[in-house]
């Protein structure tokens, strides 16, 4: 078991006696993608959903307890949430248009997705609970996509820009404050920040 502590100022630190450590992710091993987990032993591999469709884009909330994750639901993809072990799945979102990339907040209030309408990638917030679904970016010019919530702020990171002219921003849980997060551009895509948010992964084209 493992209990979680901290404030809002830093980022929770874990006081365990015994923690398993497992990785979440998609795979295609059964005919369509469904949502797997595995210990980083390579043991205890389990397939945590069953949907005709795929199942994609999984990620585990801060607190570990739930995972979100992206469905194909008669032929659209919306955002879903279920337990850890793929229990009690619930859908979130229920648009005409395509809803993918979920991440939840640090505070497991908001998801924060992606969303295709309009020709482009835009991003939304909808509460956990699936009510309130609310628009934070409108731009035309280019995609907003790819987003990955702060761990202990209540802002969220994401990619923006057409192809070839992506980079990386940060804005508030509103949509307010948008600010690109290096001064030298260069392509920059898919966006994650540590648990401590010292440290930012993401994919840099270098030439082609």
């Amino acid at each position: 078991c493992d209990e979680e502590v901290g404030d809002e100022n830093g980022p929770p630190v874990i006081d365990s006696v015994e923690v398993v450590r497992k990785l979440v992710f998609k795979s295609n091993r059964d005919g369509n993608y469904n949502i797997y987990s595995i210990n980083l032993d390579g043991s205890d591999w389990q397939r945590l959903t069953d949907n005709n469709g795929d199942d994609l884009y999984p990620e585990v909330s801060p607190d570990g307890k739930k995972i979100v994750y992206t469905a194909d639901i008669s032929g659209i993809w919306q955002i879903m949430i279920m337990d850890w072990n793929g229990q009690n799945k619930k859908q979130i979102t229920n648009n005409n248009y395509r809803c993918a990339y979920p991440t939840l907040s640090h505070d497991i209030q908001y998801i924060y997705f992606e969303a295709y309408l309009e020709g482009d990638w835009e991003l939304f917030r909808i509460n956990s609970d699936g009510s309130d679904q609310i628009r934070l970016t409108y731009n035309s010019s280019g995609h907003d996509w790819h987003p990955n919530a702060h761990p202990f702020d209540s802002k969220v990171i994401f990619e923006s820009g057409m192809p070839g002219h992506d980079d990386i921003y940060i804005m508030n849980s509103d949509g307010s404050a948008v600010s690109r997060m290096f001064s030298r551009h260069e392509r920059r895509r898919t966006p994650d920040l540590s648990s401590d948010s010292t440290k930012l992964v993401y994919t840099r084209y270098f030439g082609d």
